[in-house]
């Protein structure tokens, strides 16, 4: 009992040194423990006290990792990584930002000292639950263990699982850190900006779509210029900002986010942005013009009312601005319309305005802003009956070709035309169908 009270009294004193990742100090599950570990260290703890503290720990860590598949370590373990990965702090920016070896070495001793303690807080599971039961004499107590061991994998947590030193730890962290981030961009790839009650923040999307680009048929042209303009951008090379225009459903949206998720593991994140929330460009801009990653603005559907006065913040941003957009942020929206602005009839008269024609060209010049244009046109039949072909074999459909031809063409007619929308709408159907006949229902 003595051994495990003091080093459980080790430990407390411990977390109070933390200095760089202080930020963890914070975390609820975090706090609860050592609201446990202080009353382990007190001559005649409350009773109460102790096993509500326990188990409120327990059902923090179970409904957060509860069902995940891969803990490493248990649960207490598991969370103790986890929040040193997340942690945004002078040290995890500069390491995003690849300035690893830039960082002051009075910063790096800090960051080992508390690498240090956090390591001590990493391996006390065991002692306190030990401590519980003596202080107790309560034997049963729910368990952290969730069959979680160390791997033989890659994984960047299994590794700091299984390290004991200092060093190789600071390394493994600053190497993640470079190219998966940290905070908010460390746990998600994509995000929304939402506003409410006025103020605008970013939220990560938890389960983005997971389309990727071998899954996009068709359009193989087209794509390449986004393609090849996005690795430019991941390699911190020259690059511009892009407008995918075309006929709806011909997979300009799908081609945004499969770029996501081929190259978030280098780097990349993507942003949502509403077009009715353009005049937050800056704010935005603002948040991301000192971080390491690569971040794609994405304005889907982009069109103005012709007397609307929004464009005018794009515009600005895209070319033009006092404000130098960050190099480390693209605007690739998606449009139906090539010109971006409805424009009527009406507007072409000249007798209204000494200078109408300047008004006209100035919303014109939007989609010029844009260093690159692509168009999405409708398929042919042919072009529309390949797609349906290519899905129906990365799904294995075994059906015959000209049965499945006929059965895409009458579903094109009655149903919203040739797109590759259309195309993976019938084979979800023909896949669902087949499924469903098969299992008997």
């Amino acid at each position: 009992m003595k051994n495990n009270q003091d080093l459980l009294r080790q430990v407390y004193y411990s977390s109070l040194k933390i200095t760089v990742y202080r930020n963890i100090l914070q975390d609820q599950a975090f706090k609860t423990f050592m609201k446990l570990v202080h009353q382990l260290n007190c001559p005649s703890p409350l009773y109460e006290e102790l096993i509500e503290n326990y188990h409120t720990l327990s059902a923090l860590l179970m409904n957060r990792y509860g069902m995940e598949k891969n803990i490493t370590g248990d649960l207490w373990q598991n969370h103790v990584i986890n929040l040193v990965m997340e942690d945004e702090n002078i040290f995890s920016l500069m390491c995003e930002a690849g300035q690893f070896d830039n960082i002051p070495p009075s910063i790096v001793d800090t960051v080992l000292n508390d690498l240090t303690y956090i390591q001590q807080l990493f391996n006390v599971g065991g002692q306190a639950v030990q401590a519980l039961k003596e202080k107790t004499c309560i034997e049963i107590w729910p368990s952290w263990e969730m069959g979680g061991t160390v791997s033989n994998s890659s994984s960047i947590k299994d590794r700091l699982l299984a390290s004991n030193n200092r060093k190789e730890l600071l390394a493994e962290l600053s190497r993640y850190y470079r190219y998966k981030g940290c905070g908010l961009f460390s746990k998600c790839n994509a995000f929304r900006w939402v506003k409410k009650n006025g103020c605008g923040c970013l939220v990560g999307v938890s389960s983005p779509d997971p389309i990727r680009l071998e899954g996009l048929i068709g359009y193989e042209a087209e794509r390449s210029d986004v393609l090849q303009n996005t690795l430019q951008f991941i390699h911190h090379l020259p690059a511009n900002n892009v407008l995918l225009y075309g006929d709806r459903g011909t997979g300009k949206s799908s081609t945004v986010k499969a770029l996501l998720n081929e190259y978030a593991p280098k780097g990349l994140r993507l942003i949502e942005l509403s077009k009715h929330h353009l005049a937050d460009l800056p704010e935005i801009l603002a948040l991301l013009q000192n971080r390491g990653l690569r971040f794609i603005i994405f304005v889907d559907d982009l069109a103005f009312e012709s007397d609307g006065t929004q464009y005018t913040a794009l515009k600005s941003i895209l070319e033009g601005g006092v404000e130098a957009k960050p190099s480390n942020v693209l605007i690739y929206a998606t449009s139906n319309r090539r010109h971006l602005i409805k424009e009527y009839f009406s507007e072409r008269s000249h007798d209204d305005e000494v200078s109408s024609q300047d008004t006209m060209q100035e919303k014109l010049s939007l989609a010029d802003r844009f260093g690159i244009t692509i168009t999405f046109t409708s398929p042919d039949q042919e072009k529309y009956l390949r797609i349906v072909e290519g899905l129906a074999k990365q799904r294995k459909l075994n059906i015959d070709t000209n049965q499945l031809r006929q059965n895409a063409l009458k579903w094109e007619m009655w149903h919203n035309g040739r797109s590759p929308r259309t195309a993976k709408q019938f084979i979800d159907h023909l896949e669902g169908q087949r499924k469903l006949v098969d299992s008997g229902q």
